[in-house]
């Protein structure tokens, strides 16, 4: 992670006014805060971490897990200060669970229907998210078939994505399979969902390397300005989510943003923060 070095010895804050605290500060500081600098060094570090991780989403979809592992996914994540655990809705009832257990470690909760071909029928979706939405969710993604990006489908998604515009239990928005589908495809898709009510839209990638998700994020947000643009992907390091970032992404949802964390907590030699 090469991009983590630092020419000079100094820590900047983010967020304020681009202070910078040399190292040779930090005895000062850490006297004054009656901390060692160890201590210090490791609070700051972790402090930046989670903000950092604030930015992405831990998703849960795909597998089966066990109970303890699921308790276990959803109080890391909750450590970690992750925007968002983004479930399928077999796991929402459990992870409601977890929260009313560690109800002083709680994450955001969101859930992706009819991940990943979003081939059920509208009717079932929508009966699905107004399940969801009822319950303690923070926002609900709906999976839009590939096949809606097609000029004469134009009607019937808007139709779709106005419907789900309409729903207030919650923020409700679109995901779209920005890997199978061309440019042209995806910015007529994505132009259709920025006139209508939905919250936000998420793009979503499978197995592919990073340069097509960026490419593909970046043409859109070229394209989009109304609406708030998340990325999912199997993305596993910490400088690609840097790299969306500054593309001013919203949410950046990955499987492995737990292990990203873990990956960070022991770049810095973080002793502070233990994870279940």
């Amino acid at each position: 992670m090469a991009w983590f070095k630092r020419s000079q010895p100094e820590l900047k804050m983010i967020g304020g006014g681009g202070e910078k605290i040399q190292a040779d500060d930090l005895p000062d500081l850490a006297a004054l805060m009656n901390m060692s600098i160890e201590d210090l060094k490791d609070e700051f570090y972790l402090f930046q971490i989670r903000k950092f991780m604030s930015r992405l989403g831990k998703v849960a979809v795909r597998y089966n897990l066990t109970e303890n592992e699921g308790e276990k996914l959803y109080v890391n994540s909750a450590r970690f200060a992750l925007n968002q655990l983004l479930v399928s809705p077999a796991y929402v009832d459990n992870c409601l669970k977890y929260a009313e257990k560690h109800e002083n470690e709680n994450v955001p909760l969101g859930v992706i229907i009819d991940f990943p071909f979003g081939e059920s029928t509208f009717s079932g979706k929508l009966l699905s998210v107004k399940e969801c939405a009822r319950k303690d969710i923070s926002e609900v993604s709906v999976v839009i078939p590939p096949m809606f990006a097609e000029p004469e489908k134009a009607r019937e998604l808007k139709k779709q994505l106005k419907k789900l515009g309409r729903i207030r239990y919650c923020p409700v928005g679109a995901a779209f399979n920005a890997q199978d589908m061309t440019e042209e495809q995806l910015k007529r898709a994505v132009k259709t969902a920025e006139k209508t009510k939905i919250a936000f839209i998420t793009l979503f990638f499978g197995e592919t390397d990073d340069a097509l998700i960026k490419s593909r994020t970046e043409m859109v947000l070229k394209n989009v300005s109304g609406k708030r643009i998340n990325v999912f992907g199997n993305i596993n390091n910490a400088a690609i989510c840097t790299e969306l970032l500054k593309l001013d992404t919203g949410t950046i949802f990955t499987p492995f943003a737990d292990e990203i964390g873990a990956e960070l907590l022991k770049k810095f030699k973080i002793k502070s923060l233990k994870l279940m």
